[in-house]
């Protein structure tokens, strides 16, 4: 039933935090509150029971046990890889059917954990760190704790007095999927004597084209692609790695038959794709940090045409336009 008359609140945050944030996962401070946060007990890990994370660093190959630390919570390490973004999740003694993991995919440390069970359908945390420029190589500590009331997943940067030495070092693969091999991943192979470049060959049909896209690791979470849909010209940038690339391809032209090179170069997060045919080399490249993203606003206000979005640069992340009303 609503409430009628005067209402006390119990709790203020600080002036202008927002309030569509759960109480769990809420970081910021209070000017009043009635009672004190109670402390969320332990819940300890089944007996005998280890925790394990695995994440897109090593590929999704290996399970490293997180260490145990004071108060209940679990830590683990790993480095930032050469595209600035890597996911994980987390598991009992390395049971598929035990996962650890969010409610939703590419989660925030914001978003509420769910297991351990077999229900997970794919959700991962991710670490992004392509907006602020996180340079690639980055040590981060993921730390995990299980209590009565929730459990609780975060990370941030380990700092420079880490030890590199515990982080997983895994040489990351590329291939090439398209019409040429039926959308099947195709490896490249690495450049010789250059570090973050790979190469390939597409056939191209017989109309004179072939589209394609790249692939990190033969996870197709992980998809570099342009921002348009049969892309020709340099002009439009490459996007991803991610999942966001569906129906949107590169496109060679040359004689029907002809083996087009494809060339890619993926450092710090910038991805370079060239691609050589007898018509000529065309090269796409990716944006750097808040530059990478463009939205637009549609609605009655503008007819079925987006308007452009802008970003305020004294707020970054925070994009806004004009419209008539």
């Amino acid at each position: 039933a609503p409430i009628e008359g005067k209402y006390r609140a119990d709790i203020l945050r600080d002036e202008f935090a927002p309030y569509d944030i759960s109480r769990f996962a809420y970081q910021g401070g209070f000017r009043y509150r009635r009672t004190e946060i109670p402390e969320d007990l332990e819940a300890p890990l089944p007996e005998g029971a280890r925790l394990f994370v695995c994440g897109s660093w090593s590929a999704w190959t290996q399970f490293e046990e997180m260490e145990r630390q004071g108060d209940g919570w679990y830590q683990g390490t790993f480095a930032l890889g050469e595209t600035r973004c890597e996911m994980f999740d987390l598991c009992l003694d390395k049971d598929p059917a035990q996962r650890i993991y969010p409610v939703a995919h590419k989660a925030s440390r914001k978003i509420w954990v769910l297991g351990p069970d077999n229900f997970s359908q794919g959700q991962k945390w991710i670490v992004d760190g392509r907006d602020e420029e996180v340079p690639a190589g980055t040590l981060f500590h993921i730390y995990f704790r299980s209590g009565v009331e929730r459990m609780e997943v975060y990370w941030e940067e380990a700092g420079s007095s880490a030890d590199g030495a515990i982080a997983i070092k895994y040489e990351h693969n590329y291939s090439l999927v398209g019409d040429f091999s039926k959308w099947k991943c195709s490896p490249m192979s690495r450049a010789e004597g250059q570090d973050g470049v790979w190469e390939g060959f597409v056939r191209i049909g017989g109309q004179g084209r072939a589209d394609f896209q790249l692939v990190r690791d033969e996870d197709m979470q992980q998809v570099i692609y342009p921002a348009q849909h049969k892309a020709t010209s340099s002009s439009v940038p490459a996007r991803g790695p991610d999942d966001l690339g569906k129906g949107k391809h590169f496109q060679v032209r040359g004689d029907p038959g002809e083996l087009a090179t494809i060339r890619l170069s993926v450092v710090d997060s910038m991805v370079v794709v060239s691609a050589t045919s007898s018509r000529g080399v065309v090269e796409w490249q990716s944006r750097s940090g808040w530059d990478r993203h463009d939205y637009c606003a549609l609605g009655t206000f503008h007819g079925t045409k987006p308007v452009k979005m802008a970003m305020d640069p004294k707020n970054p992340g925070l994009f806004s336009c004009r419209v008539k009303a």
